[in-house]
């Protein structure tokens, strides 16, 4: 939960609740659902919703398998053998 917060605010420049008082903030985590700025990828934006998913059973099962599917958007393609 605490990496999806770190990336969503990596990708939009802001918190994923932003709110008035640790109360309501608090409540916003607990309840509203997460939306991303237009631009983001929808596969990444529907994982990132999985990593601020509000049930620990609903997010990825480990940190490897976060870091598994994080390595595909990280590296870029490779291109093809010329000739082949």
């Amino acid at each position: 939960y605490g990496l999806g917060s770190s990336l969503y605010f990596a990708l939009t420049g802001s918190a994923p609740y932003p709110a008035e008082g640790a109360k309501e903030k608090v409540r916003r985590h607990r309840h509203d659902p997460v939306t991303l700025a237009p631009g983001v990828p929808p596969d990444f934006a529907r994982y990132l919703q999985q990593l601020l998913a509000k049930s620990p059973g609903d997010r990825p099962a480990s940190a490897s398998a976060v870091r598994e599917w994080l390595l595909r958007w990280a590296t870029p393609p490779r291109p093809a053998p010329a000739g082949g």
